[in-house]
């Protein structure tokens, strides 16, 4: 919505590479829609993001978590080729921002602490689901 709503020049000075996690309002917005989400609904969020920037993730994680303690991350990793044959999959382009942003979020998980890791090369989706649920029920 911001990349539509926000004039160049204000993508271009907060978000010079081009990247819209750059924008703080977008960091902002993310915690508030969450927010509104449980307050308004009463529902649990799983909320699926790539997100490669510590400082970016802490804002959001620590926002998710004031409204709501009992909040998880996982940090769900695969090789290049298989992030790559599963954005083939959901209709991405060859070669768009998405394919861009995967050797910079390879490298982030290696270089920083994103939490718990699981593994997903070559597991299925529900057998991830699974996964995520028998550690939900630990914790």
């Amino acid at each position: 919505m911001l990349r539509n709503v926000l004039p160049e020049e204000i993508k271009r000075f907060e978000a010079e590479t081009g990247d819209f996690q750059d924008l703080q309002l977008w960091r902002e917005l993310t915690v508030e829609v969450a927010r509104l989400l449980i307050s308004k609904y009463n529902v649990n969020l799983i909320v699926p993001m790539t997100i490669r920037n510590p400082k970016y993730f802490n804002y959001i994680f620590n926002g998710f978590n004031s409204i709501d303690g009992n909040t998880y991350h996982f940090c769900l990793t695969a090789s290049r080729e298989t992030i790559y044959d599963r954005l083939r999959e959901r209709g991405e382009d060859e070669g768009n921002w998405c394919f861009k942003q995967t050797d910079k979020c390879l490298k982030a998980y290696n270089d920083y602490n994103f939490g718990e890791y699981i593994e997903t090369e070559n597991i299925s989706v529900n057998a991830i689901v699974n996964t995520v649920r028998e550690k939900l029920n630990i914790l």
